[in-house]
């Protein structure tokens, strides 16, 4: 089924070029490289980055300028298929891809290499999500998931070792709680609870409804959604998950 799917951004302008508040539309017909958008992310200097099916998108407050792999340039994205940007609190800017992931650095306007694993082996898999845990472990989550190595500036990847019954593949999303346990949202698997031993509980193993989405509020309360699966919750008292059911006000 043929996908279009246009975006409205309410940008604030204020923070991009000291205007007011306006709002735009774009789309693939009109300055995005693709309607079929992954992620939104706005970094520290008040860039918004749109990552795509087919291409990595910048807008500034005034222009978009779009990133795709120049087949040959080392310095171009890895892949045109992008999944996420995310900042670290030292502000280096991380591009996760169907390829990999990459640093993008401002100053030169240009991409690193991949990353390697620690073995030196460049690191292919799609990277979904980036989550910077309290301790300030950054974990790299996608196909696998791995945890960011830096070494006097050297940065690599390297597998996180979870005692689990099932492979823990393909993953969408993910965010750690206040006790320190991450959670990850796994498709058509449901949700998986790493707790800070390594060890892996699976939630909605019955219903398995295609959970794309994780966030928690300042209270602490964990919510999961995804697609045609509605909103979930996780209920501390009993330990499970349970879906969050709306009443239609009457209409009489």
């Amino acid at each position: 089924m043929h996908r279009s799917f246009y975006i409205i951004l309410a940008i604030a302008i204020g923070t991009l070029c000291g205007k007011a508040q306006s709002y735009k539309l774009f789309s693939s017909d009109h300055y995005l490289s693709s309607s079929l958008i992954k992620h939104m992310f706005q970094d520290s200097d008040g860039m918004i980055w749109v990552s795509t099916e087919d291409g990595l998108n910048r807008y500034d407050g005034v222009k978009f300028t779009i990133y795709k792999n120049i087949p040959g340039d080392s310095t171009s994205i890895a892949s045109n298929f992008v999944n996420t940007v995310f900042e670290d609190a030292g502000g280096r800017r991380f591009v996760g891809t169907n390829s990999g992931v990459q640093l993008y650095y401002p100053d030169s306007n240009s991409f690193g290499h991949l990353l390697n694993t620690t073995d030196g082996a460049p690191y292919n898999g799609a990277i979904s999500n980036f989550v910077q845990r309290r301790n300030g472990d950054i974990w790299c989550m996608g196909n696998d998931i791995m945890i960011l190595r830096d070494n006097d500036g050297a940065l690599t990847l390297e597998p996180i070792p979870v005692r689990s019954s099932t492979p823990l593949r393909l993953i969408g999303d993910g965010i750690e709680d206040y006790e320190g346990n991450m959670w990850i949202a796994r498709g058509k698997h449901g949700v998986t609870r790493i707790d800070p031993d390594g060890n892996a509980v699976d939630y909605i193993d019955n219903a398995r409804p295609h959970i794309t989405n994780t966030m928690i509020d300042g209270d602490g309360h964990i919510f999961f959604a995804g697609q045609n699966a509605g909103l979930y919750t996780y209920d501390r008292t009993n330990d499970r998950i349970r879906s969050i059911v709306t009443t239609p006000p009457s209409t009489t």
